[in-house]
This record gives C-alpha cells, sequence and structure tokens, in this order.
C-alpha cells in the first residue's frame, strides 16, 4: 500500500555525549505522601489503589550554574513492580527537571526514560539540551516519584551527578527575526500529525490520509543505550545505534 505524504520528518534520539564538568548541588527534599528516606535512599511507595494520582518528591536545583551549557544529570534507581497505569506513554514513574523557559514563558519537563517492572542498580540518566542559550529561569525543581503509576522507586541519593558542558555549536543571531518568501505565505498549510512511539503500520497511514493529514513527524524511539564504560562512539554507532537506524528506516518504507 503506498500513500503520497508531503512530508514525512523523521526524528531519532542521538547518542549521549561526554560531559566534562561537575557541578555539585546541596538538596533538600520535599517529600511526597508513600515517600522515605533512608540513610542515602529516596523510596516512594505507591500502591495500586493510587495509581490514578501523582506522587513526586522535589528538590529545588540551582541552574545558574548551567546557563549558556548543556544538563546531564546522573543517578542510581531500583524497583520493584513498578508499572504504569495508562496507556500514556509519559505516564508511570517519574524522574526529571522542570523549570521555566524564559524565551516564551513555557513549563519544560526534561526526563530520560522512565523504566519499569523489577530492577536494581540501574542508572538513570537526563540530559537537557533544548535550552542551552541562556532562556532557562534560575531554579528547577527535581521530581522524582510517580505519575498515574505505582511500585516502589527508590533513587540512591549519593550516586546523584549533575555535569554541564558548553554547546557543540556557536549561539548567533539569537535575534534574528525570519522572512518569508511571497510564495511560501500563501502556500497552504500542512495539517498533520506526530507518529506514535510504536511501529506505525499501513492501516494507520490509511485512517491519517481519510482524515484528510498531509504532514507526519515519524518518531523513532527505544534507541539502545550508550555504555561509555565498554564502548566508543564509534562501536555504538555502528555496533547498536547504525542498525537500530536502519531497522526503523526500513520500517518506514514498508509501510508507507
Amino acid at each position: 500500500m503506498n500513500f503520497r505524504w508531503p512530508s514525512i520528518v523523521a526524528s531519532a534520539l542521538v547518542p549521549s555525549v561526554c560531559f566534562a564538568e561537575t557541578v555539585v548541588q546541596n538538596l533538600s527534599w520535599t517529600l511526597c505522601q508513600y515517600a522515605s528516606i533512608d540513610g542515602n535512599v529516596l523510596t516512594v511507595d505507591v500502591p495500586e489503589s493510587e495509581t490514578n494520582r501523582h506522587f513526586m518528591c522535589s528538590a529545588t536545583l540551582d541552574l545558574t550554574p548551567f546557563a549558556n551549557r548543556e544538563i546531564q544529570i546522573r543517578g542510581v534507581v531500583s524497583g520493584e513492580n513498578v508499572r504504569n497505569a495508562t496507556d500514556i506513554g509519559y505516564c508511570g514513574s517519574k524522574f526529571m527537571l522542570v523549570y521555566t523557559n524564559l524565551r516564551d514563558g513555557s513549563t519544560v519537563y526534561a526526563e530520560g526514560s522512565r523504566p519499569s517492572g523489577t530492577f536494581t542498580n540501574l542508572e538513570y540518566r537526563l540530559a537537557d539540551f533544548g535550552n542551552s542559550y541562556g532562556q532557562r529561569s534560575d531554579t528547577g525543581m527535581l521530581r522524582f516519584g510517580f505519575q498515574n503509576g505505582c511500585g516502589r522507586y527508590s533513587l540512591d541519593l549519593s550516586t546523584l551527578t549533575f555535569s554541564v558542558d558548553d554547546p557543540p555549536y556557536p549561539i548567533t543571531n539569537q535575534n534574528y527575526v525570519v522572512s518569508y518568501s511571497p510564495r511560501i505565505r500563501v502556500a497552504e498549510p500542512l495539517h498533520g500529525v506526530m507518529s506514535p512511539s510504536r511501529a506505525m503500520t499501513e492501516d494507520d497511514f490509511a485512517t491519517l490520509v481519510e482524515w484528510g493529514a498531509k504532514l507526519l513527524r515519524y518518531q523513532m524511539v527505544g534507541a539502545p543505550a550508550f555504555s561509555p564504560d565498554t564502548q566508543t562512539h564509534e562501536s555504538y554507532l555502528e555496533g547498536s545505534y547504525g542498525p537500530w537506524l536502519q531497522g526503523k528506516l526500513d520500517h518506514l518504507d514498508q509501510v508507507v
């Protein structure tokens, strides 16, 4: 089954970069219901009967050392029977950085993966690349716990590290105002969607055609993790990320 789409934009997560400098943060955690701290371990243990609510501990983070720079937050987490109680991909276990984008006043929720099931001493990485132009608020909020989920989720606070690096590109043209040609200004707007994180099927595309969609942002998620202890960037790209990316693109060719 072949469809003609005016535009399909493919996006995939890129491999993580090496962060050069560590910043010390002294955090004071505000505990939510079902949360406790035992030594250096913060735990949120939500019963199944409470899956329709949010339970997240929080700590204020000083973001001024990260101005104009990339952020990576690491910590070791463990879980027991952790699960997402909804069909919504962004629910379940949560470990995220929340701050205000000063450019437009929007709230940014930066997070990494949302582990589920039972796991021990899993390294969690949260990287924020999208606001490295001095537009972050001076403070942010670290949040840890559950959004519409349940289980026992723990964070070893002694393993928390905050690393920064300079952006890999120059910061220029911050006040540039784009102008469009007459052809672009009068062009018909393209209405479309962002694809689900699951693999799309031919039936999905047929439905979107019926709806009159003309634009699709095709997501490719679930890239294999990069391990700096056992992999170089070259071996990761050739042995893990490259084959995964090619498989995603091959699947797109098959269903479009």
